[in-house]
């Protein structure tokens, strides 16, 4: 990995001009793969090839003007991610999943039956090494990437206010492969092109006047994407799907924030956003192979290049499109009950924008995706929190603690149909109890100590049994949100001649 950069001014500075500067940056990154394949002329995966440059020129017209004008371009080509392979079956509700045992047939694959064996997945594998760093792939995953933009900051200092306006435009080129079968057999391939084309404009200007600290800005953001899908189990005979996504996002913002001490103990802070945005999604699915209508009994034989799934204008109308105005806000209201303890107490309402499931077949051949089920709604989070920050025993040691719950309203959940992701609105909610500990009780020793308790769960979660489509209803926990987190740090630094050593 090697990192640079050289700068310094232009101009006269000994005449007392005010100079530009100038800056320009470079990354080179590069390792080899370290989860081996056992497939020969394959290389290794989780590599990384990156190289990356930035220019920027600092431009000061006057003493209460700057211009940041900054460019970057950055490309990678390398052997991206793959994954290990265990074979799970389901057990006799169709939802519940456990390895496959070493003697075991697996039940669910009984329409190949000649192809698996006792502790084999469906096409006859099984990795038995236990190494997880090792795999049998039969395609080399890779990822091309391409990201280059441009961004133009201005800040200009006014009597009473500051004035900053931010221009920035981003383009994106990926092209990803994986080998999604996870096996030796050419099962499943997943190829996916992105296109993507962003621009994003603020105005922000900020001031104080007497007791009010104040924000106010607008933000306007567009972006074009075209993408798709490509998914290939022609190696086992069965279909080659070839998906074409377009999305257009257009959404334009006006945020406000005042912060007013209303006496030297208590600062009331009230902030706001209202949000209009549309979006346009359109898609259309096709299998090169035509095998999914004869499967499904739709045609007698073959019929390549058949749709498989439309969702546009012409067959799924207003549902192609997302219309959001929302208003979220901020109520804080802040207690200093002496100089070295702050209460506090917030009510916040923020809005994720909705969005569009990626669908890959809608006859039930790869997934059972379907018109209705393409769009699905903004999440809105509404969070009361109270919190206490102390700083105690001579300034030593702070303690800080908060408990908060957050109420969701149409959640976006996440969840797997077939072999689809599908994304759909629940309920949920989150209850959180938080604190922590830093304090040098003695010199040269730091202590520092967490704790966390959560209880985040989402209702009214549907799986659907493989075995016969029977659907079940589920509270699920939220990911990434541990019941208990236990967290703590305890360092002694002697010093020395040139420095310190610390025991951690």
């Amino acid at each position: 990995r090697l990192e640079g950069a050289a700068g310094g001014p232009v101009g006269n500075t000994a005449a007392g001009e005010l100079p530009a500067l100038w800056r320009l940056s470079y990354m080179l990154h590069d390792h080899d793969g370290y989860h081996k394949t056992r497939t020969a002329g394959l290389h290794d995966s989780n590599s990384t090839d990156v190289w990356a440059i930035r220019g920027q020129m600092l431009l000061t017209p006057s003493d209460d003007l700057e211009i940041l004008i900054s460019g970057h371009f950055s490309e990678a080509d390398q052997v991206s991610a793959a994954y290990e392979h265990t074979s799970t079956m389901f057990l006799a509700d169709g939802i519940t999943e456990v390895l496959t045992g070493a003697n075991t047939v697996n039940p669910g694959c009984a329409g190949v039956a000649g192809l698996t064996g006792p502790g084999q997945d469906c096409f006859g594998y099984r990795d038995t090494d236990g190494d997880p760093w090792t795999h049998d792939n039969d395609r080399e995953p890779f990822l091309e990437l391409e990201n280059h933009g441009v961004t133009l900051n201005i800040d200009w200092a006014l009597d009473n206010i500051d004035l900053t306006s931010i221009t920035a435009f981003v383009n994106v080129e990926k092209w990803f492969g994986e080998d999604t079968d996870l096996g030796p057999v050419p099962a499943i391939a997943v190829t996916n092109p992105v296109d993507s084309k962003q621009f994003t404009q603020e105005l922000r200007a900020t001031g104080e006047v007497g007791p009010v600290r104040w924000t106010a800005g607008l933000y306007y953001f567009t972006r074009d994407i075209n993408t798709g899908s490509r998914t290939d189990v022609s190696g086992i005979d069965l279909v080659n799907d070839n998906t074409v996504t377009k999305y257009n996002t257009d959404s334009l913002a006006a945020f406000g924030q005042y912060e007013w001490s209303l006496s030297d103990a208590w600062t009331l802070i009230l902030g706001g956003r209202f949000t209009s945005e549309e979006q346009k999604f359109y898609q259309v699915a096709v299998d090169d192979l035509g095998n999914t209508p004869f499967f499904v009994g739709l045609t007698d034989a073959p019929s390549p290049g058949y749709e498989i799934f439309n969702f546009s204008k012409a067959t799924a109308g207003a549902l192609t499109e997302h219309d959001l105005d929302a208003f979220d806000f901020r109520i804080e209201l802040d207690w200093q009950a002496t100089d070295n303890i702050l209460a506090y107490g917030t009510i916040a309402q923020g809005t994720k924008a909705p969005g569009f499931n990626f669908a890959i077949d809608g006859l039930g051949v790869l997934g059972s995706s379907t018109i209705a089920q393409t769009p699905y709604d903004e999440e809105t989070l509404t969070s009361f929190e109270l919190g206490l920050k102390t700083l105690l025993f001579n300034d030593t040691t702070v303690v800080n603690a908060a408990v908060f719950y957050y109420d969701y309203e149409d959640f976006q959940a996440f969840s797997f149909e077939g072999i689809t992701n599908v994304i759909s609105n629940k309920p949920a909610e989150v209850f959180g109890l938080e604190a922590e500990l830093q304090s040098r009780p003695i010199e040269n020793l730091y202590i520092r100590l967490g704790a966390s308790l959560l209880d985040a769960t989402a209702d009214d979660v549907i799986s659907s049994s493989f075995f016969t489509g029977a659907e079940t209803s589920r509270e699920r926990d939220l990911v990434g949100a541990p019941e208990y987190e236990f967290n703590g740090v305890i360092r002694y630094t002697w010093p020395i001649a040139v420095g310190g050593i610390s025991l951690q």
